[in-house]
Formats: structure tokens, sequence, C-alpha cells
């Protein structure tokens, strides 16, 4: 008999509670009900408008804009030492005397390389000798690259200063190459052809102004990397003959592509052992063969002016209005519009 009466008010209690729940969502319902009344519109339950989780707008001279998702961007890099992973320390990465971003169009199916004077003046981050970030120093950008125990570390930290030249807008991948691979590339894609533009003979017999060649792998080498004992020894004239390499190479490299569906693997391969990237094998394959058919813009320069610092070596201040309105032109798009 007791036993039955306790499980006779089990039942109940249980009822209760379920009577008070049922109870607690009528009043709930009742009361979204009466809130859309009192402010006059009934809300839609069927559709969902998801929330943009994009960051907050960038302001570029005080108008809001959102880094376009269908442009990815990569950093060329070369570093001037033979081995781009030997690091000896904190300080020792070498440094990245030529830096190309590429800006890779999805949507109008474009990729336009952007030049960047390796002494363009930037804030560039400081690791001390125990390889932690101790402040930044407003420095020629090449220098950015020499810092990091490991390639990967330097090749972020360079990643950094021009992201932070160019307005703040994160770069997607970046690619090192050390000195070696100029030739590794040149022999992997065959050669490019180029008309000299400046006389070259105190480098090689054969390259002498005006003369057109199919560089071979250290006329390549010595083309792109030499500069003080030839012409008037700047490195803007050495970077003209970067951008006359990088044109015919990326052409060159177009080219096969289309023709083989294989190259794009060889080539990551040829180029390994000499480079250091955030991009795997697959992931670089794939970029590559899915931009085969895209148009190649003309190299494009930051635009500014050349000096001399106090301690002698040479500045490049770039035109923060010019260099915003590309950033613009390549990568954003207005919000809120």
């Amino acid at each position: 008999m007791i036993r039955d009466r306790k499980h006779r008010n089990s039942g109940l209690l249980l009822l209760l509670i379920l009577a008070i729940f049922v109870l607690a969502l009528l009043f709930l319902y009742q009361g979204g009900r009466w809130l859309e009344v009192r402010f006059g519109k009934e809300q839609a339950r069927a559709a969902y408008t998801p929330t943009d989780f994009r960051e907050a707008p960038l302001l570029i001279d005080g108008l809001p804009y959102y880094r376009r998702t269908d442009v990815t961007t990569v950093l060329l890099m070369g570093v001037d030492q033979s081995d781009a992973n030997r690091h000896d320390g904190y300080r020792s990465g070498g440094q990245a005397d030529f830096l190309c971003l590429l800006a890779v169009d999805h949507g109008s199916r474009c990729i336009t390389p952007v030049l960047i004077d390796r002494d363009a003046m930037t804030e560039i981050t400081i690791l001390d000798i125990f390889g932690h970030a101790s402040g930044t120093r407003h420095a020629q950008i090449c220098l950015s690259y020499s810092f990091g125990d490991v390639a990967e570390k330097s090749c972020e930290l360079a990643a950094e200063a021009v992201a932070g030249l160019l307005c703040g807008i994160p770069i997607d991948f970046y690619v090192a190459v050390d000195l070696d691979g100029i030739s590794a590339l040149n022999h992997a894609i065959g050669g490019v052809n180029v008309t000299l533009e400046e006389d070259l003979s105190a480098l090689h017999p054969d390259m002498t102004q005006g003369n057109t060649l199919h560089l071979t792998d250290e006329q390549a080498y010595l083309f792109v990397r030499s500069r003080r004992i030839i012409g008037d020894g700047t490195n803007l004239a050495r970077m003209r003959r970067q951008q006359q390499y990088l044109t015919g190479a990326a052409a060159t490299i177009m080219e096969r592509l289309q023709q083989d569906s294989s190259f794009a693997d060889g080539l990551y391969s040829a180029m390994q052992p000499y480079m250091v990237t955030n991009m795997n094998k697959g992931r670089a394959v794939n970029e590559l063969w899915a931009v085969r058919g895209y148009e190649l813009s003309a190299p494009v320069w930051l635009q500014g002016r050349h000096s001399t610092g106090a301690d002698g070596f040479t500045e490049f201040h770039v035109d923060s209005s010019s260099a915003k309105k590309l950033i613009v032109q390549l990568l954003m798009e207005r919000a809120y519009e």
C-alpha cells in the first residue's frame, strides 16, 4: 500500500513538472507574439539571415573597404644567400633582395605583379637574440627577412612588413627562393628570351647592350642578381632587369602550363630544394593549374622617391596616396554599397 502511494506521488510530480514546462513554452510564445504586435510588424519565422562574420572594414582615406574574397595574394621573395633554409640565429636570415606581390584575380582571371623596391621604408619587427619581438624599426623592407631562427619565421616577418606597407592587407601565401634557385628556375622552364637594355659584358662576353639572348642558367643568374659592377650599380637598374626576366619567365610558365598538365608538378619538384613556402605541393600545383588560362598583366611598381639616409644607405619612400589607389584597385571592394 505504501509502495503504491509512493508510485502515484512520483507520477503526479512528473506530470506537474511537465505541465510547468509546457506553460513556460506557451508563455514565451505569447510573449513573442505580443512583442511583434507591440512594435507593429510580425516577424518571419522561416527566413534566416546569417551573421556577417567578416572583420570590420578597413578605412582608406576615410572610406570603408573589405578585402575581396576572389583575389589571392602571393608574395614572391628572392633571398640573397645560397640556402634559404640556413639560419644560424635570429638575425642571420639574409635579406629579401627581390619582392613581388602577385594579385591573382579569379573574378577577372587576371594576374598582376606588383614590384616592391627592396629599400622601401616601412615598420619591420625586430627580434632580440632569444627570438622574442622587442619592437619595431622604420627601415628598409628587405631587412625584415633577416630576423628569425628558421626560414618560415623570416618569411612571416617579411610578409608582415609587406602587409604593413600596403595598408595592412594580409598576405595569403609566400614563396622565398634563394640564389641558387634562379638557375634552377631558368633550367626548369627552358630559359627566357631577353633583349639587353644595358651593357652587361663585364659579367659575360655575350651580354652586350642591344643583344637578344635566350639566357642560359648562368646568364639568368647574372642577369637577375648582379648590380654593383655593371651600369650605374643601382638597385633600380637591377629591378628593371628583374621585371624583364619575371615577365618573360611568367609568360613561359603560363604557356608550358597550357601545353603540359604535368608541368606544374615538375616545376614545384625542381624548385623545392631552393625555396620556402607556406603552400604544400598539392596546393601549389592546384593553384598553378587553376591560373593556366589567366591573363598576365604587365608588372606595376609602387611609386615613390629615393634618397640617402643618415647612415649612408639608400632609402625608398613609398608614395602612400598612389599605394592606396593601387591596393583599392587590385584587392578591395567598397563596404556598405
